[in-house]
């Protein structure tokens, strides 16, 4: 992943500590650049630590799509976990009009469907391009998520 920034190597070496080296890092660039980036390193202890120390950050959308395009379902999960706590609406849609759920359904996230539906996304909205989440669902062949959307509720 480039970030932009080259890191001379013998202050790199100062950092032993990658988590460390990743707070640092983050002060150089940004909190807000870090916090959207860092599901990426795969560290979930600095997704919270950013989290706290940039008590400021609402960007909570952009980290979650940045993560459940880019991470593994558990990190997605943990980063879900973490934001909803802090006041994330489930039912987010960005300037792209790009929603969670259809992002899980496309990423066929099972777990996080699920989480999502949980925690009060919206089963039976219509998103992209006038398409719930069971018609994507179903366009996709998809009838473990098929399934899942209908047992919570979603209408046929």
């Amino acid at each position: 992943m480039n970030f932009g920034y080259e890191l001379p190597l013998e202050e790199a070496a100062m950092y032993f500590n990658l988590h460390c080296f990743l707070a640092m890092f983050c002060e150089l660039k940004g909190a807000d650049f870090c916090l959207i980036c860092s599901p990426s390193f795969g560290i979930p202890s600095l997704i919270e630590d950013l989290l706290e120390n940039c008590k400021a950050f609402s960007d909570f959308g952009h980290l979650l799509l940045h993560a459940m395009n880019n991470c593994p379902e558990d990190v997605v999960l943990y980063v879900l976990d973490i934001i909803v706590e802090k006041g994330f609406d489930v039912n987010y849609i960005d300037e792209n009009n790009k929603s969670p759920i259809m992002i899980a359904i496309g990423k066929i996230f099972k777990r996080v469907v699920k989480s999502l539906i949980d925690k009060g996304c919206d089963i039976n909205k219509e998103y992209e391009n006038n398409i719930s989440p069971i018609m994507y669902a179903k366009m996709l062949n998809l009838r473990d998520i098929v399934d899942i959307l209908i047992d919570s509720g979603a209408e046929d």
